[in-house]
């Protein structure tokens, strides 16, 4: 599990603020291309913390 803080530090090289939805976009685009593709839910939301991704 990852806090949105340290994610979108190690890709935008950033603090973005914690009231931007830069990250939240991103990860729903990326849920959607993998759901196109066929795979499980693979990313997982925990609330007022950040991203999981676990096996199916």
């Amino acid at each position: 599990m990852l806090a949105h803080s340290t994610v979108s530090s190690r890709i935008w090289g950033y603090d973005c603020g914690p009231h931007t939805n830069n990250l939240a976009c991103c990860v729903g685009c990326l849920r959607r291309k993998l759901a196109d593709a066929g795979a499980p839910d693979l990313i997982h939301t925990v609330r007022t913390v950040g991203y999981g991704v676990r096996r199916p």
